[in-house]
């Protein structure tokens, strides 16, 4: 699968993690006001920076030109978003469980 763009699935799927771990911190721990805005500050700003949205956009629109003869778009989509969401129900899941 050379074809996968791995720098920005890792990146996006890096961001999301931190974000995940940030939140069940959040979760799990008595958080007081200054506290509670740093962590926002981080999941908003270093991770939103971190996962690439435009570039992933940009990705699947170059990708789905070549929809008719490759399903390359639908593949990185799934990957992506499934990666994300499977890593969110490790990391941010036992918050709540437990």
């Amino acid at each position: 699968m050379k074809w996968l763009p791995a720098g920005t699935l890792a990146a996006n799927w890096l961001g999301a993690t931190i974000d995940y771990a940030l939140g069940a911190v959040s979760v799990r721990v008595g958080l007081g006001y200054w506290a509670s805005l740093v962590i926002g500050a981080v999941e908003d700003g270093f991770c939103g920076s971190l996962t690439t949205v435009s570039t992933l956009m940009s990705e699947l629109v170059t990708f789905a030109a070549l929809i008719p003869f490759s399903k390359r778009a639908y593949v990185y989509g799934f990957v992506t978003f499934v990666g994300a969401f499977v890593l969110g129900l490790a990391v941010l899941g036992w918050a709540y469980w437990v």
